[in-house]
């Protein structure tokens, strides 16, 4: 807690590790080959992005109370962070790339060849993995800054810790990362990419390694691909919306609503999710059931358990207990909460001073 010109401010410092992927509307291509399928004639693959990044953030966070005579409590905060980036690679197809299946005859055997025509796609890289010795380096590739900004109301019940109503609006991750690396171009009218003699039985021992055999294959050279050594890409910038009403003791209704707002070139894309959920909330047992529409089109059920600091839970666990027909994805998760400055009502009561005189 600290004052600035007469106003009340909490601040903390903080530091995690965070690592996602993002891919959105990817062509299944692969599908043939992994349900042993032959491959059509003539096959258009829409234009796709891939994105991954590990990166690190340390940050200051800082908020205050904001309409001091209003009913109820307004809270305005927001974080601001330095963000080291560790890992990154970036696939963009930049337009639909067209698939040829061939029957071709070597040594007097026909075998199937597929050719890809018509390519606009850039490619970029960067790791702390050592691949000679097989070793990784927790190192900073990239560098950059984020803000996450926020405001909640809460309608304090009298007396107590627990609130009847509170709603809140955030905008997070708002930044990039930009890196030193690789950045590839590849652009061009043919080249095979299913049983190239040039590629066969080659031992692929880092990405590096695989690009100059592409840039060999399309260009002539090992080195045309490389357009230079920066890029950046994006965080996963996002809008929050939420509100939750107390319906009972210690019980909790809650709606949570997060659409992606991807800013940035190569932006990382949070899923978009509406949630609902109910919980009971007390002082050493904790648990709750809640249903989402993940991207707007997929229902999922997931809950939760706490006993203590210890929490147990999963978004989406149909698919961990019953078998599917198609391949969904399923998750489950375990964290500890640890409140070493915890503080409540009873203990602000405790600590006010007491003018025994009177």
């Amino acid at each position: 807690m600290t004052q600035i010109r007469g106003k009340k401010f909490r601040a903390g410092l903080f530091s995690r590790l965070r690592t996602q992927t993002s891919a959105l509307a990817v062509d299944n291509y692969l599908k043939y080959g992994n349900q042993d399928q032959i491959e059509p004639e003539n096959y258009t693959l829409q234009p796709l992005k891939i994105n991954f990044m590990n990166w690190g953030e340390i940050g200051l966070n800082a908020a205050t109370e904001i309409f001091p005579y209003s009913d109820h409590q307004w809270i305005m905060g927001g974080n601001v962070k330095y963000l080291a980036g560790f890992d990154a690679f970036n696939v963009d197809s930049k337009s639909p790339l067209q698939l040829n299946r061939l029957s071709e005859t070597d040594d007097g055997v026909a075998k199937k060849a597929i050719y890809a025509s018509n390519f606009d796609l850039s490619a970029a890289f960067v790791t702390g993995y050592n691949f000679e010795t097989k070793e990784y380096a927790l190192k900073p590739s990239g560098k950059g800054f984020g803000l996450d900004l926020g405001i909640m109301m809460v309608d304090r019940a009298e007396n107590s810790d627990e609130y009847n109503f509170k709603a809140g609006i955030h905008i997070l991750d708002v930044g990039r990362i930009n890196f030193t690396g690789e950045n590839h171009i590849f652009k061009g009218d043919r080249v095979k990419v299913v049983n190239n003699q040039n590629f066969k039985n080659t031992r692929f021992n880092s990405p590096q390694q695989f690009l100059q055999l592409l840039s060999n294959e399309i260009y002539g050279s090992n080195t045309a691909s490389l357009r230079g050594s920066d890029f950046s890409i994006g965080l996963p910038t996002s809008l929050h919306i939420n509100a939750s009403k107390n319906i009972g003791d210690h019980q909790f209704l809650s709606a949570d609503w997060i659409q992606r707002l991807p800013l940035f070139e190569n932006a990382l894309k949070r899923s978009n999710i509406f949630n609902l959920s109910y919980t009971v909330q007390k002082a050493v047992v904790g648990f709750g059931a809640s249903t989402s529409l993940y991207e707007y089109r997929s229902i999922q059920f997931g809950g939760y358990l706490r006993v203590g600091p210890l929490i147990l839970g999963s978004e989406n666990i149909f698919p961990l207990i019953f078998k599917q027909k198609k391949l969904h994805s399923g998750d489950f998760y375990i964290a500890i909460k640890l409140y070493p400055f915890w503080d409540n009502e009873m203990k602000r009561h405790r600590r006010e001073k007491c003018d025994c005189d009177r």
